[in-house]
């Protein structure tokens, strides 16, 4: 199963930047339950000697792995900050 979250804006050209974080975090279901939190905002990036912004999902680049069974329930609340 895949999920594709597309971008969204609500026009805003305010700049609200943070530097995204690096560690990659796994999130396997319990009891037949697979419950996150998922924020989709942008973070700004290195790449070499410079700095980019950077689509990601909970500060995280690539965002979180999601892990879930056949028959599981999988419930996403989502935050968008775009």
């Amino acid at each position: 199963m895949a999920v594709l979250i597309a971008q969204c804006s609500n026009g805003n050209t305010q700049e609200k930047f943070q530097t995204f974080s690096s560690e990659y975090k796994i999130n396997q279901s319990q009891d037949g339950l697979l419950e996150v939190n998922l924020i989709a905002s942008i973070n700004k990036i290195n790449l070499g000697n410079k700095q980019a912004y950077a689509l990601n999902y909970n500060g995280q680049i690539p965002g979180p792995r999601l892990e879930a069974k056949p028959g599981d329930t999988i419930r996403i609340n989502f935050t968008n900050k775009l």
